[in-house]
């Protein structure tokens, strides 16, 4: 693990390199909301790297091993729904803009003057934010598990914010290991014994609940994106799996409805996360959009 400085912030990242020949630029992964990189399953950044590129993951700022924005506070979230509820904006630590510009930062960094992008979640958001204002910087977008948050979709779950006494270790693995098994699909399931190994990893690189309100307001704050995407011009990918009980795959079917475009992967028996296994679909399917078909 290593350490760059973007956008203001040091993002904690790692690089794996390609095991064959290059033909594309580096993939960046992006998590989502409250996620650190060491839950990229290591089987689909491997399938990624047996294609022909590098592989780029990072923490998010306000998670993991990054800049966490203390000073920035814990904002007064029922004062935030409350203001979004009617329209009205409210200022917020940071916005999902700002991620994006992180994103670009990273690359500036390490000196990536163009990469293909796959974010899931929050970091499919990011994605579109990529897509809308920092396109040139892009090959191909892939936005995973995501959504608009338009109006006609079901909205992010604020009960995520209900979050375990950290000093209560105990509660907070159980509450950990619950979590990542709730969101992980049929199709790909982890056992509970590699929930707890991932759980205990988590805290002891730093669970930051600031951080995590911090970055679901900036998701709040930025409201619906259906305008935004319909002026998508980029190669964009939209996946999502059938079984997603965090955001429905109607949420990623009104990104489709509105990027022109678009392509489209619904993924049977996957959820809100990526367990092992799951490269076997994913990775083709993002390899052919990318144009690496036949390696």
């Amino acid at each position: 693990m290593d350490f760059v400085e973007a956008n203001d912030v040091m993002l904690a990242y790692e690089v794996f390199v390609a095991r064959a020949p290059r033909r594309a630029p580096p993939l960046i992964l992006m998590r989502g909301l409250s996620t650190q990189m060491i839950q990229w399953h290591p089987s689909l950044i491997d399938s990624f790297t047996a294609q022909g590129m590098d592989v780029v993951i990072f923490d998010n700022r306000d998670v993991g091993r990054s800049t966490k924005l203390e000073a920035a506070g814990i904002p007064d979230f029922s004062a935030l729904a409350a203001a979004a509820s009617v329209g009205t904006m409210f200022p917020v630590p940071y916005t999902l803009d700002d991620m994006a510009r992180d994103v670009v930062g990273l690359m500036d960094g390490l000196d990536i003057p163009k990469a293909n992008f796959f974010g899931i979640s929050m970091g499919g958001m990011v994605a579109q934010h990529l897509a809308f204002s920092y396109a040139a910087r892009f090959e191909h977008i892939i936005c995973v598990m995501s959504s608009s948050c338009g109006p006609d979709v079901p909205q992010p779950d604020s009960s995520n914010l209900e979050l375990p006494d950290i000093n209560d270790r105990a509660a907070l693995l159980d509450y950990l290991v619950a979590s990542l098994k709730q969101y992980m699909g049929p199709a790909f399931p982890v056992s509970d014994a590699d929930c707890l190994q991932m759980a205990e990893r988590i805290v002891e690189r730093g669970y930051y609940p600031a951080g995590i309100t911090r970055q679901y307001t900036a998701i709040m704050a930025d409201g619906s994106r259906v305008e935004r995407l319909k002026n998508i011009a980029s190669p964009f990918f939209v996946i999502h799996g059938d079984h997603d009980t965090l955001l429905p795959a109607a949420c990623g079917e009104d990104i489709v409805k509105n990027v022109e475009h678009a392509q489209w992967l619904l993924v049977e028996g996957m959820g809100h996360d990526m367990g092992p296994g799951i490269e076997a679909v994913i990775t083709p399917a993002a390899c052919a959009f990318m144009g690496l078909e036949g390696l």
